[in-house]
């Protein structure tokens, strides 16, 4: 899936991808899916990591984001491991499903001339079942809070409450994607994106 169709399909990826994740998990631990919504509101949080360091924008549609996203995902691995345990590696199919996107200040204004100040990631993570409630006690404990690196400045999560709280959230992360749909820069990023062959459901999606 690329960048530009995920900008311009951004609720169809949630309403369908998203949805079908929360099935595959029902499933996956002996449920019945009749009630996804519900699933996905208990089970659903927004993420935001805000950074101390800059972003540098080499022209008009290239902006370098590979080293926030290396912080995030250096902070995703060590969620997975606090909700897991050792070995998350072997546990892809509960690793939490996330889709993070780059942002900064004025997007939610639609300013013409964007300035690439105070660059953060909204992120919208999926906890399995199985997860979810050592993330809440972590979370409570502040440890998942814990920035990974000096050069984040901090880190917030919300519970996504309801369905429109959701599909709100879900629309406010990608508000960056949708202004630069032509850049060729990958301002989002899916998690986990290591071994997916080992794990039908993001094969079959992100392969």
């Amino acid at each position: 899936m690329s960048v530009s169709n995920l900008s311009n399909s951004y609720q169809t990826f949630y309403s369908s991808t998203i949805r079908e994740k929360a099935v595959f998990d029902i499933i996956g631990v002996g449920g019945i899916p009749a009630n996804v919504e519900t699933h996905l509101a208990k089970h659903t949080f927004m993420v935001t990591m805000n950074f101390r360091a800059p972003a540098s924008r080499h022209n008009k549609w290239s902006i370098d984001t590979h080293f926030h996203f290396k912080l995030f995902r250096k902070w995703y691995l060590s969620l997975c491991t606090t909700v897991l345990g050792r070995h998350i590696h072997k546990k892809i199919s509960k690793q939490p499903f996330c889709s993070a996107h780059f942002d900064v200040s004025g997007t939610r204004k639609h300013e013409e001339e964007l300035q690439i100040q105070n660059p953060h990631i909204h992120a919208m993570l999926l906890l399995h079942p199985h997860t979810l409630d050592a993330f809440e006690s972590n979370l409570n404990q502040r440890r998942i809070k814990q920035p990974p690196n000096t050069l984040v400045r901090d880190i917030h999560i919300q519970k996504v409450a309801d369905l429109d709280a959701y599909k709100t959230a879900s629309s406010y992360c990608s508000k960056f994607d949708a202004r630069n749909s032509k850049c060729h820069n990958n301002f989002w990023q899916c998690y986990p994106d290591d071994h997916t062959l080992k794990y039908p459901f993001y094969a079959r999606h992100f392969n």
